[in-house]
């Protein structure tokens, strides 16, 4: 009797509120940040029996001339129809803190064009390889050499301890010396970056010395032996580097301190990425291989006045974009995936094409809660109230009914797992403890270099705001926040059970990419067929939106109906 009362209760749960969050970063000061994020409300759509599918298949195998099994529309299962919240931090002050250029999946194509490519850079790259490749050889036989003497001066003076300890030190200081010689300008480096850091170990100076520079030499023929091109997520900021400096990469002599002064310029550049599958940042490449670098941008431009020229068309094309996508969602105009009645394919692949048109699904305006924040620090606050209106959402729908507490919880589903963290620390600038000013005061420039950075005067509605917004005595903490940021919980889709159980990806370690998900989806659910069909890749609205289907294609949010029937099967 007792469980049947439970699954009579259970049947008339609501099941748990969903919804999909993407987020945009910003990158500064060593720290990544939301720029934008987009909240996507969504519920899965009523699944036709297991029998209806069986028929349609008969049905369906039935009417072709042949009697082979015919593709059919995918079943609309996502529902978006609910407004989704989008949360944007105004371009122009993107473009005034961010160190490296966002979006820099704009920036891939114009690298292709402008920068040396194929035969020509193998031709650049090929006897950098072989010189660093002599290097490491040269410098990895000169400390075999060393291992030999010590273990001679060890054999001849193995009755005194002490004048064994001296001469093999002398060895070692007099072949360290002769080794560092040979590799040239891994030497140059580790004696600029020795300026800046603690004296190495006392106890081992030699041995840590050998490392470093062994470390280096790898590190430096494993950069052009796989070398294929710039990082398009390490393109610096115009707005936030001396032209000076970006101009003396190009012109100065790699052994220069005004080269030395440049590269160091953009060091910070370093913290958010070393690049991937052979594409290396700039910052990287001006630290482990400046003379491929120098080489590279001598062969793609003709002056570094047109190289500088490049960069300021790189922030003009992304800047453009951010204002694009901000009034896109301001106005209203963004296209929304709108499901129509379908039919299931029961797992029948489908091209989208064969879509009929009473059932596919079209793009039609889409009504948004959009907000905008002239401050980094107003986007905190922003985020907080609106994650702090799903809690009050929740406890309100809870206190209908004591029993819905537990199954109408509100859940939050991010892909991958580098969100969470972001989101947490974005969410910390709105406490007054993490002042704004903390987190955007500019690193403090190089003792002796003349390339402090340049300060781009805030956008003049920003300054209105800060300026009406900043009291003349401490206030108290705003009301309204979260307690902690902790209080942000989100799911990571990628390693629910159901993302692999679905099919998605092999094993939870290996997601695929959001893209190859939404196609796998497409096959089932003609929502995510329209998302592809209409594609607006890293547009936060429309990536949360397409990670709603997903999840709603992997069974993570339950139609009405389907939870009840889990009960009462169970019971």
């Amino acid at each position: 009797m007792h469980t049947t009362s439970r699954a009579l209760l259970s049947a008339t749960m609501p099941p748990p509120r969903s919804y999909a969050l993407d987020l945009e970063y910003l990158k500064f000061n060593g720290k990544t940040y939301v720029r934008s994020l987009a909240l996507v409300p969504f519920a899965r759509a009523g699944l036709p029996s297991l029998r209806q599918c069986h028929v349609n298949e008969v049905a369906a195998g039935g009417s072709s001339p042949d009697g082979s099994r015919v593709q059919l529309a995918p079943s609309a299962l996502t529902d978006l129809g609910s407004a989704p919240t989008v949360l944007e931090l105004n371009p122009s002050e993107v473009m005034r803190v961010s160190e490296p250029l966002p979006c820099g999946h704009l920036l891939l194509p114009k690298i292709q064009q402008a920068f040396v490519q194929g035969a020509a850079l193998e031709e650049l790259r090929a006897p950098l390889e072989t010189e660093a490749r002599g290097a490491m050889e040269a410098f990895t036989s000169l400390r075999q050499a060393l291992r030999d003497e010590r273990r001679k001066a060890a054999r001849e003076l193995n009755g005194s301890p002490v004048l064994s300890a001296l001469r093999c030190n002398e060895l070692a200081s007099h072949t360290a010396n002769t080794a560092v010689g040979r590799v040239g300008e891994a030497s140059d480096f580790l004696e600029r970056e020795s300026q800046k850091a603690p004296t190495v170990s006392s106890v081992s100076p030699t041995a840590d010395a050998d490392r470093m520079v062994m470390s280096e030499l790898q590190i430096r023929l494993s950069t052009v032996r796989f070398f294929k091109g710039l990082d398009p997520f390490g393109i610096p900021n115009i707005y936030r580097f001396s032209r000076e400096a970006l101009e003396l990469l190009y012109a100065a002599p790699v052994e220069s301190r005004d080269f030395i002064e440049a590269s160091t310029h953009i060091s910070g550049l370093r913290a958010y990425s070393k690049g991937r599958q052979g594409y290396k940042p700039l910052a990287y490449l001006s630290r482990h291989h400046p003379r491929l670098l120098q080489a590279i941008l001598r062969r793609s431009f003709e002056s570094p006045a047109a190289w500088y020229k490049w960069l300021e068309d790189c922030a003009a094309c992304v800047e453009a974009h951010l204002l694009e996508v901000r009034n896109a969602h301001r106005d209203g105009t963004y296209g929304s995936a709108w499901r129509g009645a379908g039919v299931s394919t029961c797992g029948v692949a489908v091209d989208t094409d064969c879509i009929p048109a009473a059932s596919a699904p079209t793009l039609m305006p889409l009504p948004l809660d959009f907000k905008e924040s002239l401050t980094i620090e107003d986007l905190a606050k922003q985020m907080h109230l609106m994650w702090r209106s799903l809690v009050l959402s929740q406890e309100s729908h809870s206190s209908r009914n004591e029993g819905e507490a537990r199954c109408s919880r509100a859940k939050v589903y991010v892909y991958g797992s580098s969100d969470a963290a972001v989101l947490h620390r974005t969410l910390r600038l709105a406490f007054p403890a993490a002042s704004l000013d903390t987190h955007l005061l500019q690193r403090a420039p190089q003792s002796g270099s003349r390339f402090p950075k340049p300060k781009r005067l805030p956008h003049e509605a920003a300054v209105a705001h800060i300026s009406a917004s900043t009291p003349a005595h401490a206030a108290p903490p705003p009301m309204g926040l979260l307690q902690s940021p902790l209080e942000a919980v989100v799911v990571d889709a990628t390693r629910h059970p159901l993302f692999t159980a679905a099919g998605f990806a092999s094993s939870s370690k290996k997601p695929p990419s959001l893209l190859a998900a939404l196609e796998k989806a497409a096959t089932t659910d003609a929502t995510a067929a329209a998302l592809l069909s209409a594609p607006q890749w890293h547009d936060p609205l429309w990536d949360a939106q397409a990670l709603a289907c997903v999840c709603a294609c992997a069974g993570m949010a339950r139609a009405p109906g389907e939870r009840g029937k889990g009960e009462n099967m169970r019971t």
